[in-house]
């Protein structure tokens, strides 16, 4: 019975951002955003979003409030407007002043399916939430999560009670000059969709696997080298959600986003 619910969610969904009118609003959103960024979603990549979640169920929780604050990738931000749903969550989502325009049109139009299903989900976009007012508004939820920014959860962390998600936190080591045309590829996407980064390749190998180990944020690590040795070892000891060695992980992984 729920599941057909969320079910239909979708489809609405679906139907709504294959609209002719949509299309041309998302195509506006993108013009005044090229100004500053360089990050654009496609109708294709919604609707590949949307495919994802036929998979996973609803979830039967009581309704709750979640404050969650991200840079603002778009993708990010549709999935979390899916996932309002998915929890029977209201959300507050605060964003930097990055794609606000295409975020916009994502929260609007799912906010008018909400309103179509006659759905009590309330979801909202804030942009460029200083930390004075992320303090502020975190007194009136349940739950404040931070998303793949983790400047951000180190300044508050002592200031209100944060979960740190780290979606989109990548780590990196290199000591090969032969991926370098590879590696170029995967920081551009990096830095288009404002995804968190280091690289540890000042390191010795052995410190750099012990150091992303107990320091790092276990979602994703990235080994580009030509040795056998080091990437046996990279496999079997990296503690990490997502391994990847001498791969583009944009182009093999669909990473998820879950906040059970």
């Amino acid at each position: 019975m729920v599941n057909n619910f969320f079910d239909r969610f979708l489809n609405e969904l679906e139907k709504e951002i294959s609209s002719k009118d949509f299309f041309n609003l998302l195509k506006k959103s993108q013009n005044i955003d090229s100004k500053y960024y360089q990050k654009n979603i496609s109708v294709e990549d919604l609707k590949n979003i949307i495919q994802e979640y036929r998979s996973l169920k609803y979830l039967e929780k009581e309704n709750q409030k979640f404050l969650i604050l991200l840079p603002g990738n778009p993708e990010i931000v549709f999935k979390l407007g899916i996932e309002a749903i998915r929890n029977n969550a209201n959300f507050i989502i605060g964003i930097e002043d990055f794609c606000l325009a295409q975020n916009t049109i994502l929260i609007e139009i799912i906010n008018k399916i909400i309103q179509d299903l006659r759905l009590k989900n309330k979801i909202e976009l804030k942009n460029l939430i200083n930390d004075a007012e992320i303090i502020e508004i975190s007194k009136n939820v349940n739950k404040t999560i931070i998303i793949g920014n983790s400047n951000l959860y180190n300044r508050l962390k002592n200031q209100i009670k944060v979960t740190l998600n780290p979606y989109g936190i990548f780590e990196i080591y290199s000591d090969s000059e032969d991926f370098e045309e590879l590696q170029e590829m995967v920081y551009e996407y990096l830095t288009q969709n404002q995804f968190e980064n280091e690289f540890f390749d000042d390191l010795d190998f052995d410190d750099a696997v012990r150091i992303i180990n107990k320091q790092g944020y276990k979602f994703c690590t990235i080994l580009f080298t030509n040795d056998k040795n080091k990437i046996k070892e990279f496999k079997e000891k990296m503690d990490a959600e997502y391994v990847i060695v001498n791969k583009n992980p944009f182009k093999e992984i669909k990473f998820k986003l879950e906040l059970e």
